[in-house]
């Protein structure tokens, strides 16, 4: 499941995914993301992945093409998550695409909030 929100005002989308990610969930994204674009050039992006479970390979895959196809869009990402394997998959990512993208430990949630928004 993931739960998606933003503040009108903001370049900010927060993305919260519980459990697995499934390719029906990744899909839900994309709308709230189109529509930020309609008033922001460049979007900073929140994940908190405390409560992921993994992902199906076609979540994964649908990562990397939004990753691709929005790669010039996204300003900041900051992933939230307690565990070895997430912080490994950021260290990867941000090779991967121009936006600065920081892992931070749950226990620095208002730090990764604020770093997004400097």
């Amino acid at each position: 499941m993931i739960l998606i929100s933003s503040e009108n005002d903001s370049n900010l989308i927060y993305l919260k995914i519980i459990g697995k990610l499934t390719d029906t969930d990744f899909k839900e994204i994309i709308p709230a993301f189109e529509q930020k674009l309609d008033s922001f050039n460049e979007l900073n992006i929140f994940v908190d992945l405390i409560e992921l479970e993994g992902w199906e390979w076609r979540a994964a895959w649908d990562d990397f093409a939004f990753g691709i196809k929005y790669w010039k869009n996204l300003k900041k990402i900051s992933i939230l998550g307690d565990k070895r394997w997430i912080k490994l998959s950021v260290t990867v990512s941000h090779k991967l695409i121009p936006a600065e993208v920081r892992f931070f430990y749950s226990f620095r949630k208002k730090e990764a909030l604020d770093w997004l928004n400097c």
